[in-house]
């Protein structure tokens, strides 16, 4: 006898299993496993792959896992640009699948000099339609961060990012007296004032905002950061 039909309006939700149920004669199972994979399984028992077998590696080029995901992938020419004290930086990303960080980093190319008051990086829920960036994670103030050429990490509350969702990873530095540079790529304008923006900026800050609406829109560097 045929499995029940089952008919959703709008979408499911499957809780991760070890092993999918094996199904009546003529069906087939389908469900996930803790390594985001689909998987099927037919009335044999004979389990098949549903999500391609290679999919991971094609997350590790743009450097996205459940772990890790990077604003601007490392296979492409990087830049160096400065930061101005005061202006809070944010680099937009969409996550591929869920993911869960516990830290932020950011490659230090040439380091600040003086004694700067504030570092600062934060993981923002970006919404486009009212360009609105809401504070959800961020790090302590720990201005030896950018006083030494390193990839600074730093660490934030564990918050899991939901695939399909925008984003924005965003630092801020206050009080320094030669600017530091960050590993950056470089986008024309006119190509981040189309949407979805890639990179907006506020300035006048001293602090990292709970929420902002970010008026610039006119860098042209997007920032490489890590979530891990």
């Amino acid at each position: 006898m045929a499995s029940p039909d089952r008919n959703f309006a709008n979408s499911a939700i499957f809780t991760q299993t070890a092993s999918g149920t094996i199904p009546n004669a003529g069906d087939n199972s389908l469900y996930f496993k803790s390594d985001n994979n689909i998987y099927s399984k037919n009335s044999s028992g004979v389990e098949t792959q549903i999500t391609p077998a290679d999919f991971a590696n094609y997350l590790a080029s743009i450097g996205q896992s459940s772990t890790l995901i990077e604003t601007v992938e490392r296979n492409v020419t990087f830049t160096s640009a400065s930061a101005t004290s005061g202006t809070m930086y944010f680099s937009m990303l969409t996550p591929v699948v869920n993911t869960t960080i516990s830290k932020l980093a950011i490659n230090v190319v040439a380091a600040a000099t003086g004694t700067p008051t504030l570092f600062r990086m934060g993981v923002y829920s970006y919404n486009e339609a009212t360009n609105t960036a809401t504070l959800l994670a961020s790090t302590a103030n720990v201005t030896s961060a950018i006083t030494s050429v390193q990839i600074a990490e730093l660490t934030i509350s564990s918050i899991t990012l939901i695939a399909g969702m925008r984003y924005a990873f965003a630092f801020l530095g206050v009080g320094f007296t030669t600017a530091p540079s960050f590993s950056s790529i470089t986008v024309p304008v006119n190509l981040n004032q189309t949407a979805p923006l890639i990179i907006k900026t506020q300035g006048g800050l001293t602090d990292l905002p709970s929420t902002v609406v970010p008026s610039g829109n006119t860098s042209t560097s997007k920032f490489w950061l890590r979530g891990s």
